[in-house]
């Protein structure tokens, strides 16, 4: 089979390096592999492949796509890779995303739960002030809810509820096979106040777009901790950042936002009880190695 690969990207962890070239040829010597850098090379090149790995494939491309029968990507997001209309393409999302994720949900609240913020201030002030951690409280028995239950929430779920934590899932699929409790996302204001944690995954769509909303907030129980490695355009930002001035939200990690990068004159810069990562959650130099793992099932 022939197959085409452009991974170029500006983000390191994200870009292909002569190692995950060499895994490539060495896990399916049966195959011819061309790996391209440009888009242009990537569009000539089309027509001479049956598979195509890569990040990014507008729509226009198809009518040169004229071999072409599969394409895999490493995201798992449906954003940046056109869905062939005719059905000829099989497009193969990547699903390997669960560990990374969890890993970075955990590093964050064990972060606030821990407040290494304090300790962070207290050691550059050189300051020995053991006081500043007597009201801490361990996240054991406290209640989880993750917003938007597919496998990335499932991951997360199985690891925070290994830590003790009181997991359930707010979805739409309520039939779904799963040792955790599953709640109609479609009533969540009705139950989300039970909750003290939220962990918000939910991808970036028309349905899905401000679903964290003002009226969701008022609804929260008040001291609430929010997370979102989902889509920032999930969440009404104006919303969240009055609901953190105010401390009904009393911190929330925050890895994804509605524009990106976050705008310098943002007031989340500025609120210490917020921490923010710049989309990094999944910028570990495992990345590529674990798709390629995943690739052995299905190229």
């Amino acid at each position: 089979m022939n197959v085409l690969v452009n991974l170029n990207n500006e983000v390191d962890a994200f870009q292909i390096k002569e190692v995950h070239k060499s895994r490539l040829k060495e896990e399916f010597p049966q195959h011819q592999f061309k790996f391209v850098d440009t888009y242009d090379e990537f569009k000539s090149s089309l027509a001479w492949a049956e598979s195509a790995i890569l990040w990014f494939f507008p729509e226009k491309l198809f009518p040169h796509a004229i071999n072409l029968k599969n394409i895999h990507t490493p995201a798992a997001g449906k954003d940046w890779v056109a869905i062939d209309k005719t059905g000829k393409v099989k497009t193969h999302f990547s699903s390997f995303h669960g560990h990374i994720i969890a890993e970075s949900f955990l590093a964050m609240l064990f972060y606030r739960n821990n407040r290494l913020d304090l300790a962070s201030k207290s050691q550059s002030q050189k300051k020995w002030d053991r006081n500043a951690f007597g009201e801490r409280s361990l996240i054991r028995n406290k209640k989880l809810l993750i917003i938007g239950f597919g496998n990335i929430g499932q991951i997360c779920a199985v690891q925070c509820s290994s830590l003790g934590l009181e997991v359930a899932g707010a979805c739409r699929n309520l039939k779904r096979k799963t040792n955790f409790s599953l709640l109609p996302i479609s009533s969540i204001e009705s139950y989300i106040g039970e909750f003290d944690i939220l962990l918000n995954l939910l991808p970036g769509n028309t349905e899905t777009e401000g679903f964290i909303s003002t009226s969701m907030i008022d609804s929260m129980k008040d001291g609430v901790e929010f997370y979102n490695f989902g889509r920032g355009t999930t969440v009404d930002q104006d919303a969240l950042i009055k609901a953190l001035k105010g401390n009904k939200i009393s911190f929330a990690g925050l890895d994804v936002f509605a524009m990106e990068p976050l705008e310098e004159d943002s007031e989340l810069w500025d609120l210490e009880n917020a921490l923010i990562t710049p989309h990094s959650s999944c910028c570990y130099e495992d990345y590529l190695h674990l798709f390629i793992d995943e690739l052995k099932a299905k190229l």
